[in-house]
């Protein structure tokens, strides 16, 4: 693993990662299928179905058969990357996630996108907050949150050159500022310690890792200087760092875009059931309640899941 912080104040978008590195990926391996169920425009593929048609297949809206048709390219020593919204990649084609991909060992790359509060106006019906808890709970699925387009890159470029079932949340069209530089590089599997601060440690994925650190600017003004985690790696994940957390920190606090229950919360909680030593826990995400309807401040204001939200929790943990 070697990133660097990015200080330019680059900002892109998922979707455009995805095609640009689609196409990249195109050009090197005549293995790669890109499989659409008629969102091609929603994720900006429309432009790879024309100058690549031969490694393009639109399965119109029947997720459920794009999903099975994964498996059988995959059997066939191809490599599919699918696409659709959070919950019709997850929720819709469960069963065939399961068997098709996870249980008869095929390789898939799943990009989920507008997870979470990220599905903003779309409604209950496209929101997916247990995508993760779900996803998670299969055997052989990999599931992963990124912070940034420079990581969801990697991980595309990582499943080519280890082929598995990975399962990829995030946002689509919003332009998301970046963390690390183009040529950094993560592993699956461990957590990326931003910065090292004493006593508290704030653990977050996706969206969350930017609250967490403009909460960690804020907190410095209280005298706080809180570790800043990125753990983009939720199954498998970095147990190890875990421990050392809880070894030598006072409190931690885990945001995620994502339920309550069975996330990155659920494993860390474990994890510390697990441990020897007992720091305080708090824990910020969406709670056990369908999606609703509203702009991406809105949501994160419902759900407290914004920068402030972070500082409060920590400065009321700190005062008990």
């Amino acid at each position: 693993m070697t990133w660097t912080l990015e200080l330019k104040h680059k900002q892109s978008s998922f979707r455009s990662a995805y095609t640009e590195t689609l196409t990249e990926l195109i050009q090197r391996d005549s293995r790669i299928m890109v499989l659409e169920a008629d969102l091609m425009k929603s994720s900006a593929t429309d432009g790879l179905f024309k100058a690549y048609p031969e490694h393009c297949i639109n399965f119109g809206i029947s997720e459920a058969n794009m999903i099975s048709a994964s498996g059988g390219m995959s059997k066939a020593g191809l490599l599919p990357f699918a696409h659709s919204f959070a919950p019709f990649a997850t929720r819709r084609a469960l069963d065939q996630l399961y068997m098709s991909v996870a249980y008869s060992r095929n390789h898939l790359f799943l990009y989920g996108s507008d997870a979470g509060i990220w599905s903003q106006r779309n409604g209950g019906t496209h929101t997916a907050n247990e995508d993760v808890a779900v996803l998670r709970s299969i055997p052989t699925c990999q599931v992963f949150d990124p912070s940034d387009p420079i990581q969801f890159r990697w991980l595309m470029r990582q499943y080519r050159e280890q082929p598995g079932f990975y399962y990829v949340r995030g946002s689509r069209k919003n332009d998301i500022k970046h963390l690390y530089t183009e040529d950094s590089t993560f592993e699956i599997g461990k957590g990326v310690v931003l910065h090292q601060g004493s006593k508290v440690a704030i653990l977050a994925c996706g969206v969350m890792v930017h609250e967490a650190l403009a909460a960690a600017d804020h907190l410095r003004s209280h005298g706080i200087d809180p570790t800043i985690v990125d753990f983009f790696s939720l199954k498998p994940y970095d147990s190890g760092l875990c421990q050392h957390l809880f070894a030598t920190h006072d409190l931690i606090v885990v945001a995620e875009n994502a339920s309550a229950i069975g996330g990155l919360g659920s494993l860390v909680a474990l994890e510390l059931a697990r441990s020897n030593h007992r720091p305080r826990f708090r824990h910020l995400a969406i709670p056990d309640a369908f999606g609703e309807v509203g702009s991406l401040e809105f949501l994160k204001a419902k759900f407290k899941l914004r920068s402030d939200d972070i500082v409060n929790e920590v400065l009321s943990a700190l005062l008990q």
